[in-house]
């Protein structure tokens, strides 16, 4: 008897700490599909991208199916899938497979990834023409993305002290070195989680700057907020300078 109450506790306690049903052992729930709407300033309808997400028995993002709907040119709507698979905590990101061919763009078909330990030194991404094109990453002390390079296009990025990414500078180079152009964004961070900071492979957090709360411009205010008990994500409206809006509705 006292057998069978022992193992009946033990069984208790084992359910207790384990995972609930598509979410987490502190049962923060796992996003399973995000819906970006934007706006014109007249309140027009201008894109919208669907994003679903799959999760292997880790918790860990394998698969996303994303629609996007160009509602001003049609002929750049897509929809595609990304498949990732984990090996040691690495990330190959494997097929983007598009049901709807982009008018005059070659589409990416497999990205190649190359390591240093666990830090991806570059990426190979292989198109449809058969064309490939090889992006180079360089890291700070911290396992932190400062530079990409690929072909005549240079990405730098900063921190603050919490590693948190506040600034990217985009540049294209002509042939002989000198600037083309020069972009530079600027971002802010709300006090909201990013509910995917933990779900996604360390390498892909460093080569994308995952953030671990919601990150958005400068050139952006956040004028809506609706938050789970988690402190989570559910509803979020982001308004731009040009008084353009988007709207971000995150399902778990």
């Amino acid at each position: 008897m006292k057998k069978f109450l022992y193992l009946a506790i033990c069984l208790i306690i084992l359910s207790a700490c384990g995972p609930s049903e598509n979410g987490n052992i502190d049962r923060t729930p796992l996003v399973n599909r995000v819906i970006s709407t934007s706006y014109d300033s007249n309140d027009v309808l201008i894109s919208r991208k669907v994003s679903d997400y799959f999760y292997n028995s880790n918790n860990m993002v394998s698969k996303i199916n994303i629609k996007v709907d160009d509602f001003q040119n049609p002929e750049r709507s897509s929809e595609y899938t990304i498949r990732i698979n984990l090996k040691d905590n690495n990330s190959d990101y494997d097929t983007y497979n598009y049901v709807l061919k982009r008018e005059n763009i070659n589409n990416i078909e497999q990205i190649d990834y190359n390591y240093e330990g666990n830090l991806v030194t570059s990426t190979t991404s292989t198109y449809d023409n058969n064309e490939q094109v090889d992006q180079f990453y360089t890291y700070n002390t911290r396992d932190l993305v400062v530079e990409s390079k690929r072909n005549n296009v240079t990405y730098r990025f900063e921190y603050d002290d919490q590693d948190q990414l506040i600034e990217r500078t985009f540049t294209i180079h002509y042939p002989d070195g000198t600037v083309r152009l020069s972009r530079t964004m600027k971002y802010l961070y709300s006090d909201i989680k990013n509910p995917f900071y933990n779900h996604t492979a360390i390498a892909y957090k460093r080569i994308q700057n995952s953030p671990q709360f919601i990150r958005y411009r400068d050139d952006e205010t956040l004028v809506h907020v609706e938050k789970n008990d988690f402190n989570q994500p559910v509803n979020i409206t982001f308004l731009n300078n040009n008084n353009s809006r988007k709207e971000v509705n995150y399902q778990y």
